[in-house]
């Protein structure tokens, strides 16, 4: 799963092959709604996201991502 607020977090979700990528409407997420509703589950917030996961009947492995931040100047 790929939890996010913004299009670009769904994006990451997809381009990583997880199960499924949710949006949550906080944050930023209002704003990336209706571009998103196609390749994402909309939901709330955080602990909806957490409902909605928890709930579902396909769970995956948890999977562990490394990732690295560079800071460019």
């Amino acid at each position: 799963y790929m939890v996010g607020d913004k299009a670009k977090d769904v994006d990451c979700g997809r381009n990583a092959d997880v199960c499924l990528s949710l949006l949550v409407l906080t944050g930023d997420g209002e704003r990336y709604a209706e571009n998103v509703k196609d390749r994402a589950v909309v939901v709330a917030d955080v602990p909806a996201a957490v409902d909605f996961i928890l709930a579902d009947s396909n769970p995956v492995k948890p999977v562990i991502a490394v990732v690295e931040f560079v800071r460019y100047e």
